[in-house]
């Protein structure tokens, strides 16, 4: 009997924010399924939540942190709490930082956050590090990128004060949790998606990949901003003029114009066998099978939650742009044997970024 293939290795995600923010619902949007409580609007003890989101042979380990960094928490803690999530995490891949984008200020909790993270795990830690602004949309389209440059300035000097010039590097990602676009019509799911990929460490890559590659889907968009296909204006027929002694002839109608055609992914070239096309529920309505299970660690509450992802997990569009920057990103960071796994991973577009790897590649 041939031994068994070690076990992908994890990408660790920590998710770190003030209670409120909307961490949870980000949780959710990340996973593909509605795991984490939403609305709990409510500061809480401080404890530790990890959810194991499981993919086939890969596993993606969100981390979420309620309590730590709110108004009133005894700083005397974080010693034992950020120990506590070392120990949950491991290697940290990558870090969530969520904060709203409606706020006025950087709260002096987030100052905290940022600078127990920073002694506890590096100032390299936020070379994998995303920020998370949520409640997008809160504004207008007209509002929305004033509002986001402004909130987006202030966090980013924030930042410089406690992790130096990494700030500057740090993609900032605007979402509506509640929509799946941004005032400026932007699909926020795929640009939070696309700046995960890019920043999410070396050891984690592949299994970052393989966790949510299969949920990839793509539609034409000929603007970054994504905007909706434009409507299709039939002209009005002019009106038949009537001259004396002669029949009134109507003008004949012009034939409708024909629909926008939308370009897929890249067509697989011939050393790419086709996959499977596996259609994948936009809008789950229910929570795959999980399994929870709690315990105290060193005084702190622990909430561990394993959930089975499988068909019915919503969906992540991108536009064709985004996909040829996927295929770019893949082609830098796959590791020997990424893509090989990617082949099999049974979605179209997975088919369509493995052939346009192949041939940045040269292969």
């Amino acid at each position: 009997m041939s031994p068994k293939p070690p076990k992908q290795r994890s990408t660790r995600i920590l998710v770190v924010g003030r209670t409120g923010v909307g961490k949870s619902s980000i949780i959710n949007s990340v996973v593909g399924a509605p795991v984490a409580e939403t609305g709990k609007y409510r500061p809480t003890t401080a404890k530790i939540e990890r959810y194991d989101a499981e993919y086939r042979e890969s596993t993606m380990v969100l981390i979420d942190t309620p309590g730590f960094g709110d108004a009133g928490w005894d700083r005397s803690n974080d010693e034992r709490y950020l120990a506590l999530i070392e120990q949950e995490a491991g290697e940290i891949d990558l870090v969530l930082f969520v904060t709203k984008l409606d706020d006025t200020r950087v709260e002096r909790s987030e100052y905290d956050t940022l600078g127990a993270l920073t002694n506890k795990f590096g100032h390299e830690l936020w070379d994998r590090a995303v920020v998370v602004l949520t409640r997008a949309d809160r504004f207008t389209r007209r509002e929305y990128p004033d509002e986001l440059a402004q909130r987006s300035a202030a966090l980013r000097e924030a930042m410089e004060t406690v992790v130096g010039d990494r700030a500057h590097r740090i993609p900032f990602v605007p979402v509506t949790n509640t929509r799946e676009r941004n005032p400026d019509r932007s699909r926020w799911m795929a640009r939070l998606w696309l700046a995960m990929l890019e920043r999410v460490s070396a050891p984690g890559f592949d299994a970052f990949v393989l966790s949510t590659i299969s949920r990839v889907t793509s539609e034409t968009a000929s603007e970054e901003g994504d905007p909706d296909p434009p409507r299709q204006v039939t002209p009005t027929p002019p009106k038949p003029r009537r001259s004396k002694g002669t029949a009134v002839t109507p003008a004949p109608t012009p034939a409708p114009a024909p629909a926008p055609t939308r370009r897929r992914a890249t067509t697989p070239s011939a050393a790419t066998p086709a996959a499977v096309v596996r259609p994948v529920d936009r809008h789950p309505t229910s929570t795959p099978p999980t399994t929870t299970h709690s315990y105290v660690s060193d005084g702190v509450p622990v909430q561990h939650t394993t959930i089975n992802v499988g068909s019915g997990v919503a969906n992540i569009t991108v536009t064709t742009q985004q996909s040829d920057r996927t295929e770019a990103v893949i082609a830098t960071r796959a590791s020997t044997g990424l893509l090989e796994k990617l082949k099999a991973a049974g979605s179209w577009i997975v088919s369509g970024i493995v052939a346009g790897v192949f041939k940045i590649l040269g292969q």
